[in-house]
């Protein structure tokens, strides 16, 4: 009986908190492509492309001050909530001080060498001040996804979502008043600078709110112990270099392609079709909410909610990528303007990375919620090897021809290798935990998706115009055939719609 109530609660924890994560996922990645839309039509494909590699480098540095950190603090806290509230204070205050410490010496380390890798790396003096402003950046955004982190392991999401408002909408509304009114010659630095005013107002209010209702968190409390210590350092040592290796392989693209090529043109258009494949990601994954669930879940119930999970990320995947593919030179044309309509190929090649990234993260939350971080981690430094040699190789080889040729070498790059490593994660997975996945749904997936592509292709057909009515009949005519082709296949179900009514009910 206890043992049943004790399912419940986690059942409904998870739905009240799927809810608010795709709220939160859902502004988020509305928020960062309203935004991104902004940016990119007021600074252009060339100061665009700036923007791109400015950001690209300090992730590089955003993963060195997070090494591991986050998802550490939401597995162990999580973990500790249910014993022990001091434990919780104990792992949040001791993780804090490694936090601010990282942060402080890597924002000057980006100061000092802003200089070399804007001009000995990247060959483009015009990156050093948008770097020096990235030092900025990195403060604020490492501090907010740090105390997003705690929230996540109390199972307070809420407040996360609200963050997430405060975030988009300021970062938005910032960047405007400073282009438009203020700073109107340094647009790279307005949008830099939107960013990290943002981020400074949203971790203001996540403080004040810990303050006021999770105040346990900054009392006096023990000192971890050093074999709690041992046990955290050694899940945080494979986490971050997993972390270093992660970011650096979903970056080592937009990084190649600033050494190599000239004009930063051709990659604001690789750039921003990247960033409607990121968002697609972004909304499907449920990671934060997930890894405190299943760090409570064994045996039948763990492959159930996995099984269960993994099934609506190939349900929701495979139609987003593939429609987005389909009508790629409408989105681009519309969301950023005719500028940006060339970068149509991009993105139909790179929303088939929607699919393997998607199910990849399910995968590695498994085994990060189990304690087993560290052959995930060689599938990560593998992957990252080979999209380095893959992106060398295909970028060189078309550069030949012409620059923008480069940038569908990097998109070719970065897909092969995506579905490379979904292939390693499942067999890892199927070893690991003897978890199968049920070809079934893949299946009827796959069928249902092929039947949408006919049919978008033959509205293209008769409606060639790229307007952005056209676009969003595409769209609902798109989504009705593939949930209507689901139905007749059984591969959508009435418990799958009643999930969906209790996490909104949550």
């Amino acid at each position: 009986m206890a043992k049943n109530k004790y399912s419940d609660n986690l059942r409904n924890r998870a739905a009240s908190n799927s809810f608010y994560t795709i709220l939160t996922s859902i502004i988020n990645k509305i928020g960062a492509v309203i935004f991104t839309i902004i940016v990119a039509r007021i600074l252009q494909p060339t100061l665009f492309g700036v923007y791109g590699l400015a950001t690209a480098t300090v992730a590089i540095f955003l993963s060195f001050a997070d090494l591991g950190i986050n998802a550490s603090l939401i597995r162990y806290s999580a973990y500790a909530f249910e014993k022990s509230k001091r434990k919780v204070a104990s792992y949040f205050q001791y993780l804090l001080k490694i936090k601010s410490l990282l942060i402080i010496i890597l924002s000057i380390l980006l100061i000092i060498l802003a200089k070399p890798i804007s001009e000995l790396v990247f060959h483009k003096a015009i990156l050093f001040w948008p770097l020096i402003l990235c030092s900025l950046y990195l403060i604020t955004s490492s501090f907010l996804d740090f105390i997003c982190s705690i929230f996540y392991s109390l199972g307070k999401v809420r407040y996360v979502a609200i963050r997430e408002i405060i975030a988009q909408v300021g970062r938005i509304l910032i960047f405007l008043l400073l282009a438009f009114f203020l700073l109107k010659s340094f647009l790279v630095i307005d949008a830099l600078l939107a960013i990290s005013l943002a981020f400074l107002f949203a971790a203001i209010f996540l403080v004040f709110v810990l303050f006021k209702k999770y105040h346990f968190l900054f009392e006096r409390t023990g000192k971890l112990n050093s074999a709690e210590k041992r046990v955290l350092f050694s899940f945080i040592f494979i986490l971050a270099i997993g972390g270093i290796f992660g970011i650096f392989n979903s970056s080592v693209d937009t990084l190649l392609l600033g050494i190599f090529l000239q004009d930063t043109a051709n990659i604001g258009l690789y750039r921003s079709a990247l960033l409607i494949t990121s968002s697609a990601v972004g909304i499907i994954a449920l990671g934060n909410v997930f890894l405190p669930i299943f760090t409570q879940l064994k045996g039948i119930q763990l492959s159930k909610s996995f099984e269960k999970l993994f099934n609506y990320c190939i349900i929701l995947s495979f139609p987003i990528a593939f429609g987005i593919a389909m009508i790629s030179t409408a989105i681009m044309t519309l969301i950023y303007g005719i500028t940006y309509s060339s970068a149509a190929i991009l993105l139909s090649i790179t929303a088939f990375t929607i699919i393997p990234s998607t199910l990849s993260s399910i995968f590695g939350l498994l085994f990060f919620a189990k304690g087993k971080p560290l052959k995930p981690t060689i599938i990560v430094i593998i992957a990252t090897g080979i999209n380095t040699l893959l992106n060398l190789f295909l970028i060189t080889l078309l550069l030949k021809q012409s620059e923008f040729l480069a940038t569908i070498g990097a998109a070719i790059a970065i897909t092969i290798n995506s579905y490379l490593s979904l292939v390693f994660m499942a067999m890892l997975t199927k070893k690991e935990f003897n978890i199968k996945i049920k070809k079934t749904t893949f299946v009827k997936v796959l069928f249902s998706c092929l039947i949408m592509v006919f049919i978008l292709f033959l509205f293209s057909i008769f409606f060639k115009q790229i307007s952005p009515l056209n676009l969003i009949l595409e769209m609902i005519l798109g989504l009705a055939t593939y949930i209507g082709i689901m139905l007749l296949l059984k591969g959508i179900k009435k418990e799958d719609f009643e999930l969906i009514k209790r996490m909104i009910k949550k």
